[in-house]
């Protein structure tokens, strides 16, 4: 245990969901899930879903690299990347890339 906590301190790697990943793409990705279940819960209690635009942005950005498009599904717990709404803001195109619509089936 004490091997894996050095390396978290030192930024070498970051265990998740879909591996061991490099410390700053662990970060990313412990974002990119804070963000989109905080969609998820957003439009479940009917608040506003749209996050800080900038954290948004920079998890947007790295999420092709974090989490790609391909394979999806499986042991890899995302659906299909979907297409957001036009005009739609950073928090909800990363849900989409996350394979996640708006309730009530927009997205696509």
């Amino acid at each position: 245990m004490a091997g894996v906590a050095g390396r978290r301190r030192a930024g070498t790697t970051g265990a998740g969901t879909l591996g061991d990943r490099p410390g700053p793409g662990g970060a990313v990705g412990y974002l990119n899930e804070t963000l989109v279940h905080g969609f998820d819960l957003a439009l479940a209690i009917g608040q506003d879903a749209e996050a800080d635009p900038e954290l948004a942005a920079t998890a947007l950005a790295m999420a092709p690299q974090v989490v790609p498009a391909e394979p999806r599904g499986g042991h890899v717990p995302f659906g299909p990347v979907l297409a957001a709404r036009a005009g739609a803001g950073a928090t909800e195109r990363l849900a989409a890339w996350s394979g996640r619509g708006l309730a009530g089936g927009q997205g696509s």
